[in-house]
């Protein structure tokens, strides 16, 4: 989903490669100010990646950007304080930010439906029949363990990372660096495990 905001050409540093993550997650975790920065400044891509998502009114798309990027902000500081449990802090960034758009979209009287078609208006009162006003809870700490015990390796916590920021088929194969058959087949064992778990709760 592409959407207008005047920093989508702002020329923001380049996704953290995976051979410098590690180094740089023991930096931040060391609490150095200029790892900390780097780290931030190395996810402010995705962020705006993630706000694609969200962003079908115009209208909100500053709010929405302004709320990923303090959340991206937050979750580094978090991970130089030592919330963060495992060696994935881009999964664990992404979980803040999911966290804090919904939070904000939370916020709003309105909400956009793209189901009253084209020539409707972009967005409607919450009390409307057609509107679509189920925005999830914030539960994303508790989403973040979730993941941890369905998964099997980082590769998994990869790929669901992935498919947050709308990576699907050929394109989160490359990603990862397997064969689409073996993606898909990691994708179906992590939703079953997911759905297993769902319903171990509800007994």
């Amino acid at each position: 989903m592409r959407f207008k905001h005047w920093l989508s050409k702002y020329p923001f540093k380049d996704r953290i490669s995976d051979e410098r993550m590690p180094i740089l997650l023991a930096a931040v975790r060391s609490g150095q100010p200029t790892a900390i920065k780097e780290m931030i400044e190395g996810h402010l891509r995705l962020g705006m990646a993630l706000v694609a998502r969200f962003a079908l009114c115009d209208e909100v798309v500053d709010d929405l950007v302004s709320a990923s990027f303090l959340s991206i902000t937050k979750a580094v500081n978090r991970i130089a304080r030592g919330y963060l449990t495992h060696d994935n802090p881009t999964a664990y960034i992404v979980t803040h930010v999911l966290g804090g758009l919904r939070k904000e979209l939370a916020k709003r009287p309105t909400i956009y439906t793209p189901e009253l078609g084209e020539k409707a208006p972009k967005t409607v009162p919450l009390d409307h029949p057609q509107a679509n006003i189920s925005i999830p809870p914030d539960y994303s700490m508790e989403i973040e363990e979730e993941l941890r015990l369905i998964c099997d390796d980082d590769t998994d916590i990869k790929i669901i990372e992935l498919l947050m920021c709308g990576f699907r088929g050929a394109s989160l194969a490359a990603e990862v660096g397997m064969y689409k058959g073996n993606v898909s087949r990691r994708i179906q064992r992590i939703r079953q495990a997911y759905l297993e778990r769902q319903s171990e709760s509800a007994t």
